[in-house]
C-alpha cells in the first residue's frame, strides 16, 4: 500500500511538473492527429479547457496549415526520423495566430506508439527578426540615401561597397565600381592625392589607427574639397579585415570659410576680440586701415593705448563697458564718439561675449562699425535705386507700388503707358485711374480682387480696352512685409498675355475639332452599315424577274437616295480624315484650269468668274478628287455669298511661307519647303465676325434651313489637313470672304498610289465556300442571302472569336475568308486574317469596311492577297470583288 501512494505521489509530481513547463505538450497515440493528452500550458496559450482539446480535437482544429493529405504524408516521416522540429503558427480560439517551434518526436512504449508535440511560443524571436531585418533596411537606407560617399576597401584595396553618394560623385553605376581595385574610376587628375589616400589605408591597416585627411578630388562636378576619414573594422577575431571610408565635400564649408576670413579682413567694421583686462587677442586690418597703426602694434597692449593721452579718458569708459559684459554675460550695444588719427569719428560697437565649452566667458567680440560713412551708405542707395529704374524701364512687364490703404501709388514703371495705353500721371493722381481701361465685364471681379490684396495678394487675368483693341492682362500682388512682418507695402507686376491667350484658343478649337472628327468618323461607319444593308437589299429586290413597275421604280429611287447618304457619309469620312487618301504628283492648275468650265455654269451668268495661275507652279503630292472636291465647295460657299450677283477669283501662286511665322523666326522651320497657295476670293456678304471661328466646324452653317448641310467648309479642312496643309480666312460683313489654302509642294519622286476595288460591272458566280465575319447582323445576313443566290457556300460568324471556332472544324472546305476590318470583342478582322493566314498561307482575304481601305493597305502594303470593299455596297459589287478575291489565286 505504501508502494502504491509513493507511485501515485511521483505521478502527481509529474504532472505538476508537464503543467509547469512554458512549453506546450501534445500527446497523440498510434498515429492519430487526435490528442489523448496536453499539458496546461498548451491550454493556456490556446484558449481551451483541457478536457476541450483532449475530447476530440486535432492537429487540424488548432493549425491551418495541417490538412489530413499533409498528415498522411508527415506519419512515415517521423516513424523514420523519429524526431523532427520545424516552425508553424497555431490558431487560438479567438482566431489569433500564434508562431510557435515544433519538436515532435515518435516513441513506442509497452507495444503502443506515440507522437509527442512540444511547442515553445517564439513570437518574441519573430519580433526580434523583424526589428533586425528593419534595422538592417534603416541601415542600408541611410547608408544609400547619405550625402556622404562611403566606401569600403579589403586589404588588397579593391572595393566591396560603395554607397550611391559615391557612385554619384564619380558619374558611374555603383554596380561598376564595386569589386573594382583602388582608384579605378576617378578622373586621372586626382593621381597625386589618390596616392595619399592609398599610403594612408595601408597605414590604417598597419597601425589599426583611424586617419582623417582633408584634399581636392576631381569628382563628375570638378574639383571639390574632401574631408576623408578612414575607420579601421575588425572581424570576429579583432583582426582589421575592412577599412571604412567616409568621404564628405566640405567645399561649400571650406569656402565658407574663406569668404568668411575674407569677408572678416576686408569688413569695413573693425572686428576686435578682448581679455577680461580689455587687452587686444585680435584685430582686423580695418583697424589698422582706420588707425594707421599696425594690427601687431594693438595685440597684447589695452584698448586704446596707442591713441595717445588726451582720448585716454573716453577709451577707458569702453574698456569698462567690456568689463561689465563679461560680468553680466550679456551682449550690449551702444554709440560713442572717438579720436581716430586726428580727426573725430561716431561709432556703433556691438559687444558679443564668447565663451569655452565649460559656459566661461573667455573673451569679448567687439564689432565697431564708424558710421560717419552712412552718407556714403545713402549714395549706395540711391545708385540701387537707379539700377532698379533702369530696369524697369526697359522691360515689358508692368511693375508697380502702392501704401497698404491704397490712396498713394508710390511707383508705376513706364511699361505702364505701353501696355494700358493710358498716362501714368492718370495713375499717379488717382490710384484707381486704371481700372476704366478694365471692360465692364471684368471690373467688378477685378475691384473685389483688389480690396482683398493687402490680406495676402492676389493672381488673376481680365481684359482692358485699348484704341486699338483689347487685350489680356495677367497680374499678380503680393505684400511686402517689414522686420516685424506688418505689411506696410504693395507690390505687384501685370503683363500683357494676349498672344499666350490666343494660342490657348488656337489649341482648344484644334483638340475640339480633332473630337468632332472622330464623332464624324464613327457615325459615318455606322450609317455606312445601315446604308449597306439597304442597298443590298434593294438589289436583290430589283434582280427578282416579277417585280411590277412600280416597284421596280420605287427601288431605285431607294438605290438613287441611298447613293446621296453615300456621299453624305463620304464628306463625313473626309473631313474625319478616314476617307481614301491617294495622293500623287499633281498638277494643281490642270486640275484647276479643267473645272473651270463646270464652275461658269455652276455659278451661273450673274457670277464673274476670273482665274489667275503663276507660271512654273510647282507639282503638289495630292489626291486629284480631292483637290476637285475643295475647289467646287469654296466655289459653291462664295456662290451661295453672292445672290445678287458678283466676281469670283482664283489664284495660284507659289510660297515659300510658313504656318507658324515664330518657326521660321526662331530658324526651326524647314527651309526647303515650298507651297503653292490656292487663293478664292469673293465680293459676297462677308462672315460676321462671331461666327467666324466656327466656319470649319460640321454642321455649322449660317445658311436658312434646307439650304445647306454644314459639311462643305467642314469637308475642306478636313481635306486640306489630310494633305498636311492648312487654311487663312479673312473676311468682312459687306466685303466678301477670301480663302487661302497652302498646299505642300511635292517632293522629288513623291507620289503615293493607292488602290481600291473598281466598279460593279456584273454579277459571276461561284461554288466555293465563303466564311462569312460581319458583327452587324443585318449586313451579314444581307451578303450572305446574296452570296447563296450566286451559287456559293456561307458560313457565318459574328465575331473573329466564332470565326475561329468555325474554322476548327471546317478549315478544309474554306476557300475565301470575308471579314469586317472593324468589330468588336477584342480581336479586329486583321488580327482574324492573320491568325488564318499563319495556318494557310494562300488563303485569299476580302474585307469589307466603312473606314478607308488605307488602314489595310498600310499594314499589309502591296500583298495580292488583300482585298477592300468599302461600304455601303450592292449584291453585285460584293458578287465581283468575291469573285475577283477567288480568282487572284
Amino acid at each position: 500500500m505504501s508502494e502504491r501512494r509513493t507511485t501515485e505521489q511521483q505521478t502527481w509530481l509529474l504532472n505538476l511538473a508537464l503543467d509547469r513547463v512554458s512549453e506546450g505538450i501534445f500527446l497523440m497515440e498510434e498515429g492519430s492527429p487526435c490528442f489523448t493528452y496536453v499539458n496546461q500550458s498548451a491550454a493556456d496559450y490556446l484558449g481551451y479547457t483541457r478536457a476541450e482539446l483532449t475530447g476530440g480535437m486535432s492537429v487540424f482544429d488548432i493549425d491551418p496549415d495541417w490538412t489530413p493529405e499533409r498528415w498522411k504524408t508527415y506519419l512515415p516521416e517521423i516513424r523514420v526520423r523519429r524526431r523532427m522540429t520545424f516552425e508553424t503558427a497555431h490558431r487560438t480560439r479567438d482566431g489569433r495566430l500564434i508562431p510557435v517551434e515544433v519538436t515532435s518526436s515518435w516513441f513506442e512504449h509497452e507495444g503502443r506508439a506515440y507522437n509527442m508535440a512540444l511547442t515553445r511560443d517564439i513570437s518574441e524571436r519573430h519580433a526580434a527578426e523583424q526589428a533586425l531585418r528593419a534595422s538592417e533596411a534603416a541601415y542600408r537606407s541611410l547608408v544609400e540615401n547619405t550625402p556622404d560617399h562611403i566606401v569600403r576597401w579589403d586589404r588588397s584595396l579593391h572595393r566591396v561597397l560603395v554607397n550611391q553618394g559615391f557612385a554619384r560623385w564619380l558619374g558611374k553605376p555603383a554596380a561598376q565600381l564595386v569589386g573594382g581595385p583602388f582608384g579605378k574610376g576617378h578622373r586621372p587628375e586626382s593621381a597625386q592625392p589618390l596616392g595619399r589616400i592609398e599610403q594612408a589605408i595601408r597605414r590604417v591597416f598597419e597601425t589599426e589607427v583611424a586617419e582623417l585627411l582633408v584634399m581636392p578630388l576631381t569628382g563628375q562636378e570638378g574639383e571639390r574639397t574632401i574631408q576623408l576619414r578612414l575607420i579601421p573594422e575588425r572581424d570576429a577575431h579583432g583582426v582589421v579585415a575592412t577599412v571604412l571610408g567616409i568621404g564628405r565635400d566640405i567645399s561649400e564649408i571650406k569656402e565658407t570659410e574663406r569668404q568668411l576670413r575674407t569677408l572678416t579682413e576686408h569688413s569695413p567694421d573693425v572686428i576686435i576680440r578682448f581679455d577680461r583686462e580689455g587687452r587686444y587677442l585680435y584685430a582686423n586690418e580695418t583697424l589698422a586701415r582706420l588707425t594707421g597703426v599696425p594690427v601687431s602694434a594693438h595685440l597684447g597692449r589695452e584698448f586704446g593705448s596707442v591713441s595717445g593721452p588726451a582720448s585716454a579718458a573716453r577709451y577707458a569708459a569702453l574698456r569698462r563697458k567690456v568689463g561689465e559684459v563679461f560680468t553680466s554675460r550679456a551682449p550690449a550695444e551702444f554709440e560713442l564718439s572717438l579720436p581716430v588719427a586726428d580727426r573725430e569719428h561716431d561709432f556703433n560697437v556691438r559687444l558679443v561675449p564668447e565663451e569655452d565649452d565649460h559656459g566661461n566667458t573667455v573673451s569679448v567680440l567687439a564689432v565697431v562699425r564708424d558710421i560717419t560713412g552712412k552718407k556714403q551708405a545713402e549714395a549706395a542707395l540711391r545708385a540701387s535705386e537707379e539700377r532698379f529704374r533702369q530696369v524697369t524701364e526697359n522691360v515689358d512687364e508692368v511693375f508697380w507700388l502702392t501704401d497698404v490703404a491704397k490712396t498713394e501709388m508710390l511707383y508705376l514703371s513706364p511699361a505702364y503707358e505701353r501696355v494700358f495705353a493710358q498716362p501714368i500721371a492718370a495713375v499717379l493722381a488717382d490710384p484707381r485711374a486704371w481700372l476704366e481701361r478694365v471692360v465692364p465685364e471684368d471690373r467688378e471681379r477685378v475691384a473685389a480682387s483688389v480690396t482683398r490684396q493687402a490680406a495676402g495678394g492676389y493672381d488673376i487675368e481680365y481684359r482692358i480696352a485699348r484704341p486699338d483693341g483689347q487685350r489680356w492682362i495677367h497680374e499678380r500682388a503680393f505684400p511686402i512685409t517689414d522686420g516685424t512682418g506688418t505689411v506696410y507695402r504693395i507690390a505687384g507686376v501685370a503683363e500683357d498675355v494676349t498672344v499666350r491667350r490666343q494660342l490657348e484658343d488656337q489649341l482648344r478649337q484644334a483638340v475640339k475639332m480633332e473630337a468632332v472628327g472622330r464623332l464624324a468618323g464613327g457615325i459615318a461607319h455606322d450609317f455606312n452599315n445601315m446604308l449597306a444593308v439597304i442597298q443590298m437589299q434593294s438589289t436583290l429586290l430589283e434582280e427578282e424577274g416579277d417585280l411590277a413597275p412600280a416597284v421596280r421604280d420605287g427601288l431605285r429611287e431607294i438605290l438613287a437616295a441611298t447613293e446621296r447618304a453615300t456621299n453624305l457619309t463620304r464628306q463625313l469620312l473626309t473631313f474625319s480624315r478616314r476617307q481614301v487618301y491617294q495622293p500623287v504628283a499633281l498638277d494643281i492648275g490642270e486640275v484647276v484650269g479643267n473645272m473651270t468650265r463646270m464652275l461658269r455654269r455652276l455659278l451661273g451668268e450673274d457670277i464673274l468668274l476670273e482665274t489667275r495661275f503663276a507660271p512654273a507652279l510647282p507639282p503638289i503630292l495630292a489626291d486629284p478628287g480631292m483637290m476637285e472636291q475643295v475647289l467646287m465647295n469654296l466655289a459653291i460657299n462664295a456662290r451661295d455669298a453672292m445672290p445678287g450677283g458678283g466676281r469670283l477669283a482664283i489664284a495660284l501662286e507659289p510660297t515659300s511661307r510658313q504656318r507658324d511665322p515664330a518657326l521660321a523666326e526662331r530658324g526651326t522651320a524647314p527651309q526647303d519647303q515650298r507651297y503653292v497657295c490656292l487663293t478664292v476670293s469673293d465680293t459676297g456678304c462677308g462672315i460676321a465676325p462671331e461666327a467666324l471661328p466656327r466656319i470649319f466646324e460640321p454642321f455649322f452653317t449660317t445658311k436658312e434651313v434646307g439650304q445647306g448641310t454644314g459639311l462643305g467648309l467642314a469637308t475642306v479642312f478636313g481635306i486640306v489637313e489630310q494633305h498636311h496643309g492648312w487654311i487663312e480666312v479673312d473676311s468682312a460683313v459687306g466685303a466678301g470672304t477670301t480663302f487661302r489654302v497652302f498646299l505642300p509642294a511635292a517632293q522629288a519622286g513623291g507620289a503615293a498610289p493607292g488602290a481600291s476595288p473598281g466598279g460593279v460591272e456584273a454579277s459571276p458566280r461561284g461554288h466555293e465556300t465563303v466564311l462569312l465575319v460581319e458583327d452587324e447582323t443585318a449586313v451579314r445576313s444581307s451578303s450572305r442571302s446574296a452570296l447563296t443566290r450566286l451559287g456559293y457556300e456561307v458560313l457565318e460568324a459574328e465575331s473573329a472569336e466564332q470565326a475561329l471556332a468555325v474554322w476548327e472544324t471546317e478549315a478544309s472546305r474554306i476557300a475565301l475568308l470575308v471579314t469586317d476590318l472593324v468589330m468588336p470583342g477584342g480581336m479586329s478582322g486583321r488580327q482574324l486574317a492573320a491568325k488564318l493566314l499563319a495556318r494557310r498561307p494562300a488563303l485569299p482575304v476580302l474585307y469589307i469596311t466603312g473606314y478607308s481601305p488605307d488602314l489595310v493597305e498600310e499594314t499589309f502594303g502591296a500583298d495580292h492577297r488583300v482585298q477592300v470593299l468599302q461600304k455601303p455596297f450592292g449584291a453585285a459589287a460584293l458578287a465581283v470583288a468575291v469573285r475577283r478575291t477567288l480568282d487572284r489565286r
